[in-house]
């Protein structure tokens, strides 16, 4: 990997944020609305790793937003 260590953070921040503005357009798109109620209904499919081969079934909706928060943390560090 080329680059200096800034760049190197920068892009992983900006890719972290990216993925939490897509997953929140998602959840908002094809989701129950966020409420309390509806934390157990169904959320949106995480893809967690860059494995093609990763299985895919649909998390909670609280997990979708639990993600989509981690994400936000890791851009901001």
């Amino acid at each position: 990997m080329s680059g200096d260590e800034a760049s190197r953070r920068r892009v992983k921040a900006d890719a972290h944020f990216i993925r939490a503005m897509s997953y929140w357009i998602l959840v908002n798109n094809y989701c129950a609305p966020y409420a309390a109620a509806n934390m157990n209904s169904l959320g949106l499919p995480l893809k967690r790793t860059v494995d093609y081969e990763e299985s895919l079934k649909r998390a909670s909706l609280k997990e979708t937003y639990d993600f989509i928060l981690a994400d936000i943390e890791e851009a901001k560090k």
